[in-house]
């Protein structure tokens, strides 16, 4: 079970007693975390886990969460077994002399494992330490039905079983939160089962599990927020994801099923077998159900590589097709086949519509579209590879000649408009070896395009790299302008081993991230999280300015291979990194779902807080196959999405997602990580001094602390003026700029208008914060100014102090 803090009214702190699970099958190998938590025996048959503003106490018959609301008050929430049993030590001791009491030191004794044994007849409570804290496994030996165990609750003012089978406490102290239970049998190589919450009267819950194997025992704990398969009987990948503003999920990759699931009203519900067919799907944002799913494509092999979503939630999907009848829409740009594999461009209007409109895109030899964007006009950026010498270029581009060879393609840039009827521009990219654009982004209009170059003539410009580093190839980033196809910038990016750029994002008008894989020493590395390479292939992550200065760059990864195969940013500039790692000792934050590899290659997830200096968050997810992920996005509240494709019969699932079961040789997969809470309190505190109004100096302040997630951030105004409407800067870094007699005291990333001030001048506005770990550590900044006639100054502003918002590290 989990127990954290959510939407908690009372207590200043961002986090609860951490009762925080990894999943039994994937989980990291027991170890003591002493510093916060850790099983100290008290006394015989009594344990002690403290943490914070919480601690566990572990005694006969039960364990009892106690918590502080902030204001001396506290409260008990009970988890009371049937039998009066008390836990045994379960291993050695693994630390003396923990703490002090006065002068002296106590010998206390830590354990990682502590058992509760035959709570009922063949069924344990193991509580052990690992890297998120604490986990507890019910195990039941084999021939045991787990339902029998049953806990009660007590101290808890209200219980809740939720429609996505998480257990909700509330308490006078806050509110409890157990995810759905996950469970797996207990063999060598653990199968997921299918299992939930049920209540058992008024004060006492069960773990029911569906079809639970008579001669395997079975073993119940959480897991993900959700993770679902999407396939069919043969090889599926899901190579794209899009996030649509309703929080629903559309995916897209290639197929070789005949019985992939289809939902809806399909425009396309045919397979090409035995070639391979592009496919689309919806997923519903919480991973359990299908709403609708096409295939798409002809008679030939058609696979989807990228997706994007313009304003207006029409999804745009691009790819490669050997197809000669490929549906195309009247008008389009290009609806004739161009020979040995074109490139596509299609877009959805919605679920069960027609192709809004479709083109191919490409010349007579081999073409292939890898990425796709939507820029800020509307008009659609696409990158990708082309053997063809008369691939479709604009006259006044860049380059609009044919670089390559038969065995050496060139990359290619070039914008359609929002109807698909004409190209913007389009240019070759490339040299007289191999050149591959792998992703492209938008920065306003602009395409800025990363990928692998082989040539040692690659075109540079303006460039941070202008020579190529070794090794068989480099990666190399690219801005083209859309007015022209000319270069603003471009550079190569690499050392003297080979080097791929795999993706790209942008933030704002002046970041870009990027990421791919190197075997290079000597990467740009500055400001980094990881500056020193570790070994086989690194993931690498780097960041730069729209005009093309490298700002930051890291390493990730472990002594084994890694590839970063996707990058996205989210609101306020961290980047959330998704590939491949195929050894242990990758990095995994503290709060990780899966600390461990699971074997043969696994998807990680990875996101880094702004500058890419530390990590927010870090896991594996995987089985006992080989597991990676190609895409990944953010959820409208920063919950971390990813998407790929395993061969796993062990990948976890959670219960009631739409496909638990393996059906064929790989399965896509999409999983969501829930962004979880900042281990320590929060700081917020004034700083600077406003301009004085009518009613004095106004203050800028907050009646509590912001806790994550939560409503209850309430900012507050003083000392203005009744009914003046309140402007407030919102940004990262602070300023001190004279303005009308005072000081404007943020560089604002945005401002908000506020309501009106009250009759007493004053104002409380609740701060809605989404669920997202990746903001502990950063501060935000805000300040308030409006107009009052009393102030002085040209304008007549009243200006309120700073405040400076810093979220539990």
């Amino acid at each position: 079970m989990q127990l954290r803090s959510r939407a908690i009214a009372l207590l200043p702190t961002a986090i609860l007693a951490a009762l925080t699970v990894t999943p039994c099958a994937a989980a990291a190998p027991p170890r003591p975390l002493l510093a916060g938590f850790g099983l100290i025996e008290r006394a015989p048959g009594q344990f002690v886990a403290p943490a914070g503003d919480a601690a566990l106490v572990l005694g006969p018959g039960g364990l009892d969460v106690w918590m502080h609301d902030g204001r001396d008050g506290s409260a008990r929430i009970r988890f009371e077994f049937s039998s009066n049993v008390a836990p045994v030590a379960d291993g050695d001791a693994e630390s003396a002399n923990l703490t002090r009491v006065g002068d002296e030191p106590a010998s206390l004794r830590a354990y990682s494992r502590v058992r509760y044994r035959d709570v009922e007849p063949g069924i344990d409570v193991v509580v052990r330490t690992d890297p998120d804290g604490l986990a507890y496994d019910v195990e039941a030996r084999a021939g045991i039905d787990v339902s029998t165990f049953r806990c009660t609750i007590d101290g808890a003012s209200a219980i809740r079983i939720r429609d996505d089978g998480a257990l909700e406490l509330e308490s006078p102290a806050g509110r409890l939160l157990h995810r759905a239970p996950r469970s797996f049998t207990r063999e060598s190589t653990p199968r997921p089962l299918c299992s939930r919450f049920e209540r058992d009267g008024e004060q006492a819950v069960r773990f029911v599990v569906d079809a639970a194997p008579d001669d395997l025992g079975v073993r119940v704990d959480p897991g993900l927020e959700f993770a679902t398969r999407y396939g069919g009987s043969d090889f599926d990948d899901i190579t794209a994801l899009v996030i649509a503003p309703s929080g629903g999920l559309v995916v897209a990759g290639s197929t070789w099923s005949t019985n992939l699931p289809l939902a809806g009203v399909p425009f396309d519900n045919s397979s090409s077998f035995p070639f391979e067919d592009a496919f689309i799907a919806a997923l519903g944002a919480d991973g359990k159900t299908l709403s609708w799913a096409t295939f798409l494509g002809g008679s030939g092999s058609d696979a989807a590589t990228a997706l994007a979503l313009d304003g207006l939630g029409r999804v745009w999907i691009a790819g490669r097709t050997d197809s000669t009848n490929f549906p195309t829409t009247s008008g389009a740009f290009d609806t004739s086949y161009g020979g040995n594999g074109d490139g596509f461009v299609a877009r959805i209007d919605g679920p069960g519509s027609p192709l809004g409109v479709s083109t191919f895109l490409g010349g007579g030899q081999f073409d292939d579209v890898r990425g796709i964007a939507i820029a800020g006009n509307g008009s659609v950026l696409l990158a990708g590879v082309t053997a063809s010498v008369d691939f479709p270029v604009t006259p006044n581009a860049f380059d609009t000649t044919f670089q390559g060879g038969p065995a050496s393609p060139d990359a290619f840039a070039c914008g359609l408009n929002a109807t698909a009827t004409a190209q913007t521009f389009s240019t070759y990219l490339g040299g007289t070896s191999v050149d591959e654009a792998r992703g492209i982004a938008a920065l306003g209009n602009d395409a800025i395009v990363v990928g692998r170059t082989d040539s040692s003539d690659w075109p540079t410009l303006a460039a941070f790299d202008a020579s190529f580093g070794g090794g068989l190839n480099d990666g190399f980033l690219t801005r083209v302008a859309a007015t022209d196809g000319q270069l603003v910038f471009s550079t190569y990016v690499g050392g003297t081993e080979p080097d791929v750029l795999e993706s790209v994002a942008t933030f704002g008008t002046n970041t870009i991230v990027v990421c791919g894989r190197t075997r290079s020493l000597d990467m740009p590395a500055a400001a980094a999280y990881d500056p020193f390479f570790n070994g086989g292939d690194d993931a690498y992550v780097a960041q730069w300015t729209g005009a093309g200065a490298f700002s930051a760059g890291t390493y990730l990864g472990s002594p084994g291979d890694e590839r970063a195969l996707a990058v996205r940013i989210d609101s306020i500039g961290q980047a959330l990194v998704v590939g491949r790692v195929d050894a242990a000792g990758f990095p995994a934050t503290s709060l990780a779902f899966d600390a461990s590899y699971n074997g043969n290659g696994d998807a990680f997830v990875t996101k880094f807080k702004p500058a890419l200096a530390t990590l927010a968050e870090s896991t594996y997810f995987g089985g006992s196959g080989f597991d990676e992920a190609h895409a990944c996005g953010l959820s409208p509240t920063n919950a971390l999405m990813f998407a790929g494709r395993s061969t796993s019969a062990d990948l976890p699932t959670t219960s009631g997602a739409f496909q638990t079961a393996p059906l064929g040789s790989s399965d896509g997969f999409v999983g969501m990580v829930r962004a979880k809470l900042c281990p320590q309190a929060p700081v917020v505190q004034p700083y600077g001094t406003g301009k004085a109004g009518t009613a004095g100096i106004p203050q800028l302040g907050s009646l509590n602390q912001p806790i994550v997630p939560s409503t209850n951030f309430l900012v507050t105004i003083g000392f203005g003026l009744p009914g003046a409407l309140p402007l407030l800067f919102v940004g990262l870094q602070p300023l001190a700029l004279p303005f009308d007699g005072g000081q404007i005291l943020v560089n604002p990333l945005f401002n908000v208008g506020l309501p009106p001030l009250d009759a007493a001048g004053r104002l409380f506005l609740p701060v809605p914060l989404a669920e997202n770990a990746s903001l502990c550590g950063v501060t935000f900044l805000m300040q308030a100014i409006w107009f009052d006639p009393g102030a002085a100054g040209f304008y007549h502003t009243a200006q309120t102090n700073g405040l400076s918002i810093t979220f539990g590290s």
